[in-house]
């Protein structure tokens, strides 16, 4: 089961992205069974899936069932956005669990002192693009090259 509102996550850092605002009153939070989240998400033939907002890795059982049931059904890409270093992830069985699942993982906890908002899909210059596949295949980590500007020979 997945919380359908409420607090995701106690890992806030102040000027993230996608903070968690919904207070929950405590004798009204809905359960959505994973099975129906993935249904859900996979209806848009062209989307693609990002966790985020709090720590996806909070509930990273029931978010490894999801990324699990949607990479069965569809190839749809899967981003996770997680306070977590890789390093940290790979060191725990639990949090690891979800990584043969995941395509990018951007790791590292949002540092407002590091900020850039030149960088592409993270907000501070400690977060990583990991790509998990290739990570997890030469057993190390391997940076996700995204370059969507094209080069200029001058």
């Amino acid at each position: 089961m997945v919380r359908d509102s409420g607090p995701l996550s106690m890992r806030q850092d102040a000027g993230i992205i996608a903070p968690v605002v919904i207070i929950p009153n405590p004798g009204n939070v809905s359960m959505v069974g994973v099975e129906e989240v993935a249904e859900r998400l996979l209806t848009d033939p062209f989307s693609n899936i990002t966790f985020s907002g709090g720590d996806p890795l909070e509930q990273v059982e029931a978010f490894t069932e999801l990324a699990k049931l949607i990479k069965n059904k569809s190839k749809k890409n899967i981003w996770c956005y997680t306070g977590y270093r890789y390093e940290e992830v790979c060191r725990s069985a639990r949090l690891a669990q979800i990584l043969p699942y995941i395509d990018v993982l951007v790791d590292g906890r949002f540092n407002q002192h590091l900020r850039d908002t030149d960088l592409l899909f993270r907000g501070s210059s400690n977060q990583r693009l990991i790509d998990v596949p290739e990570s997890l295949l030469k057993g190390k980590i391997q940076l996700y090259d995204y370059s969507p500007y094209p080069v200029i020979a001058v």
